[in-house]
């Protein structure tokens, strides 16, 4: 169910934050390494405080174009 979050889309034991990516067009490697640091709190009566870092490496593809 849903609770009380700051965050755009949050419900128990998920949260998702889309975050736009754009790749300029002059970039020229075949992926790209985003990585980021979270700090958070898991609270019920008291709150907890948490970490944890995540890392992806995409594949950069120059057409656009959608599968069928």
């Amino acid at each position: 169910f849903p609770g009380r979050f700051l965050v755009p889309f949050s419900y128990e034991r998920a949260v998702f934050l889309p975050i736009p990516l754009s790749v300029p067009a002059y970039y020229s490697g075949s992926t790209l390494d985003i990585s980021t640091h979270v700090d958070y709190q898991v609270c019920d009566g008291i709150c907890i405080p948490g970490e944890a870092a995540f890392a992806l490496s995409l594949p950069v593809v120059r057409d656009s174009s959608i599968d069928d």
